[in-house]
């Protein structure tokens, strides 16, 4: 009886042990404060308040602040989803919905694909 308790008691303090110095699973994710940007204009309707996110460990908020603004100022042509230039280097940039005047006032940088982005930053509409 005393062996099994030992025995017990020494299984015990090692798990505890183990879960104590375990690294919980982590990632520097953020939904950043609203940010003023170029004022868009579509369907009858404009804003210059922009939602915006950051994923991955790549960029904080205050880091890839200077990319959103940049390239949601920049008008580009095409319909659908648009390749925008001018991004952090070994980014994909593209533009998801264009204004009336052809500002991507919707979308995204990542790296990887974007099903599964290893890094990346995000902007929508507020």
């Amino acid at each position: 009886m005393r062996k099994t308790v030992t025995a017990l008691t020494i299984a015990v303090a090692v798990m505890l042990c183990l879960a104590a110095t375990a690294t919980p699973a982590t990632s520097a994710n953020s939904v950043c404060p609203k940010l003023t940007g170029h004022t868009w204009h579509k369907d009858g309707k404009s804003g210059n308040k922009y939602n915006w996110e950051v994923v991955g460990t790549a960029f904080t908020c205050g880091s890839a602040k200077h990319w959103v603004l940049t390239l949601l100022a920049k008008p580009v042509r095409g319909t659908g989803r648009i390749p925008l230039k001018g991004g952090p280097s070994g980014y994909h940039c593209v533009g998801n919905l264009l204004d009336a005047k052809g500002y991507p006032y919707w979308g995204m940088c990542y790296q990887h694909t974007i099903a599964f982005p290893k890094n990346g930053i995000s902007w929508s509409p507020a």
